[in-house]
């Protein structure tokens, strides 16, 4: 696939372009669609990244068990079947290895594990706060777990939603996961369809609910490396 390095460098937070490949319009004929990637944050040439679209549905754990996020199925799948199909060589040499913190629930005293590795991981409750609601202070700030922010809205691809991660009807929007824990330890939270985040969160394996969470992956990608192919940015 490629990107241009030099034209993203120069691209403002909150700017997108397109990297890598992923089926989206749920069609297996024409092959996988670009990924679109909005930038949350710049540190350096490094960039901070999130997909636009929710790109597929799967659960958080496929049993229903004590876990944290070293430790779901969900990580492993992440960084495992969807790193390699989802991008090339050239671009693989790019995407930087990240500590990835275990962020704690600041209103459930669950236990989140160690901190990893990974090449590909979900943000943390205090992170989608961070760069998504970044002026919120305060008594402000904790009742982001009540209201509903446009901000934290999100689409699915035709093929998550074929996939599970049904959209709200209203707004389009669907389901995401954190991968910071829930009220348990077997449960992990999610933004909901309506722009809020959901504390409490839901079982790892959804058996308490008839709608699965989508997945945003993100990604720090260092321009300042690799031997990536020149592409035009949209």
């Amino acid at each position: 696939m490629g990107i241009n390095r030099q034209q993203i460098t120069e691209l403002k937070v909150g700017r997108s372009f397109t990297f890598g490949l992923y089926e989206q319009d749920n069609s297996q004929k024409n092959g996988p669609e670009p990924i679109r990637w909005v930038i949350l944050a710049r540190d350096g040439e490094r960039v901070l990244v999130i997909s636009r679209y929710v790109l597929d549905c799967k659960l958080y754990n496929e049993e229903r068990q004590p876990v944290t996020w070293e430790t779901c199925t969900l990580r492993a799948w992440l960084n495992g079947e969807f790193l390699t199909a989802a991008f090339d060589v050239d671009e693989l040499e790019l995407i930087q290895t990240t500590h990835v913190t275990a962020d704690p629930n600041p209103i459930y005293d669950v236990d989140p594990g160690s901190d990893v590795e990974d090449k590909l991981f979900l943000l943390s409750l205090s992170e989608a706060e961070s760069y998504f609601l970044p002026d919120m202070t305060g008594i402000a700030k904790w009742r982001v777990y009540e209201q509903s922010y446009p901000e934290l809205l999100c689409e699915p691809t035709a093929y998550s939603a074929a996939h599970g991660c049904a959209p709200q009807s209203e707004n389009g929007s669907a389901r995401w996961w954190l991968r910071t824990p829930g009220l348990s330890e077997s449960s992990a939270a999610w933004v909901s369809r309506t722009g809020g985040i959901h504390d409490q969160g839901s079982l790892v394996d959804c058996s308490n609910s008839s709608v699965i969470p989508g997945i945003r992956p993100a990604m720090w990608i260092d321009l300042g490396i690799g031997s990536g192919k020149e592409e035009a940015v949209p």
